[in-house]
């Protein structure tokens, strides 16, 4: 099984290890009970992130989609060589900003 963890630095979340099937049904449930703390944007750290699959994407789409319904900005900040990997192979990148606000 793969570890995952998110905590909320300042006005943003940081995702560190594995996003993916074996972890999505905690990170999910971390990061929408965190999300609606950070106010005005959802900004998601990637920078930890040390495996990702279609379950990690998802669940960033989701995150995208309760963000835009709240009327906020989302943006994936500082994400790691495998992060953009994986959002380049799905036609995601310009979900990401380079660097953290």
């Amino acid at each position: 099984m793969s570890d995952c963890a998110v905590t909320r630095i300042d006005d943003r979340l940081q995702v560190a290890g594995d996003m993916n099937i074996y972890t999505a049904a905690v990170i999910k449930e971390q990061l929408v009970a965190l999300a609606p703390c950070l106010g005005e944007d959802v900004e998601i750290d990637l920078s930890g992130v040390t495996g990702l699959d279609t379950a990690g994407v998802q669940i960033m789409l989701m995150l995208r989609r309760l963000a835009h319904s709240r009327g906020v900005p989302f943006r994936l900040v500082s994400p790691s060589a495998v992060a953009v990997e994986v959002l380049e192979l799905c036609g995601l990148q310009s979900l990401v900003t380079e660097h953290a606000s």
